[in-house]
């Protein structure tokens, strides 16, 4: 939800809401451009973010409240959206985790961090779902990838008839990675009705992550060619970081020379 509201002041906004019974998340300064256009006092913009997932892409849908607009409450007042609700259509569907492509997972890295040094065991107790986490994310490779286990059919014969919860306590990066996994598994269920085996579906996904960090690894050699020719540092980084945002892969770190 967006609202938008005329005041001098961010506090002025805080407290105009308040008398309305509202609790904004954040309150942020409209840029430049809207405040030339809404005039000199109209600066404060409340905003909240919703994020879709849909058809395993991430959307981020801006639903805006406007006080003259077609869909703005007659008393100006900001419309208010059941946050929960909108979680809950994130990522579950009926309490289960809703199936995703693979991506990036966004939310906090020490977090993310954690979770990936445990093979994401605080969320998947079957190593066959740990096994899937390990290519969930494009362009992610292991410093030392491991062997793929010789006799784990039956983990996935288990993990193939189960489905994950979504419980109100998950970490979003949690769900996130549950999401991406249920994806996966669907991914697997159609390849093994369309006559492939499990061990293949593994060997296919051991060489695409191998494919994809191998992009990102050219990608970031090329930088350190283009910073040595004397292109722009910054402007090199951030184009390199594009091309692997489109594919959908991990970017990279600001080189040193870029700062």
């Amino acid at each position: 939800m967006v609202g938008e509201m005329s005041a001098p002041t961010k506090d002025a906004v805080f407290q105009a809401l308040r008398e309305k019974g509202i609790r904004p998340s954040k309150v942020y300064e409209a840029p430049g451009f809207f405040n030339k256009l809404l005039g000199k006092y109209k600066r404060w913009i409340v905003i909240a973010l919703l994020l879709a997932v849909i058809a395993g892409m991430v959307a981020r849908e801006v639903l805006v409240a406007s006080s003259d607009g077609a869909n703005a409450a007659t008393d100006g007042s900001a419309q208010v959206v059941d946050v929960q609700a909108a979680q809950e259509q994130l990522y579950s569907e009926g309490g289960f985790a809703r199936a995703i492509d693979r991506r990036q997972i966004w939310g906090d890295e020490a977090v993310i961090d954690m979770a990936a040094k445990s093979n994401w065991k605080v969320i998947f107790p079957n190593p066959a779902d740990r096994l899937l986490s390990l290519f969930a994310q494009p362009g992610h490779m292991m410093p030392v990838f491991p062997r793929l286990p010789a006799t784990i059919k039956a983990d996935f014969e288990r993990a193939l008839k189960e489905r994950f919860a979504i419980a109100e306590t998950d970490l979003d990066e949690y769900k996130q990675m549950k999401c991406i996994v249920e994806g996966m598994k669907v991914e697997l269920r159609e390849y093994l009705a369309a006559g492939g085996t499990l061990e293949s579906y593994l060997r296919r996904l051991v060489a695409r992550q191998k494919e994809e960090a191998d992009f990102v690894k050219k990608a970031s050699e090329r930088l350190g060619d283009q910073i040595k020719s004397g292109v722009d540092p910054f402007e090199a980084w951030q184009n390199t970081n594009k091309l692997l945002r489109d594919q959908g892969l991990k970017t990279i770190a600001m080189p040193p020379q870029a700062n």
